[in-house]
């Protein structure tokens, strides 16, 4: 930890690379490999952190893309029940209107 330039913690980033974690975090590293040559069990922590940065990017944009939809799909139905309660509104008032041959 400290050989860290930017006082990340490798090992909590590790565990969440290990156990599929996302870690907003590792978007702080900067790839100086200092963590790597100071490990101690020789782990490629980097490699890892890059990946981890992938990893926690895709659950992102996943997440970012499932708001989206959502947001979309409550616009849609909110539209349609304003459709269909204009629609009920409109035959309403047509029925209430008397017609020359009633």
């Amino acid at each position: 930890m400290p050989a860290c330039p930017v006082d990340l913690d490798p090992q909590a980033l590790h565990i969440a690379f290990e156990g599929g974690e996302a870690d907003a975090s590792v978007f702080d590293c900067i790839e100086c490999t200092a963590c790597t040559r100071a490990c101690p069990s020789g782990i490629d922590l980097v490699s890892e952190f890059r990946a981890l940065k992938d990893r926690t990017s895709r659950e992102r944009e996943i997440a970012e893309r499932a708001q989206t939809a959502r947001l979309h799909s409550e616009a849609r139905n909110d539209r349609l029940a304003r459709e269909v309660e204009e629609h009920e509104t409109r035959r309403a008032e047509r029925l209430r209107t008397t017609h020359q041959w009633q």
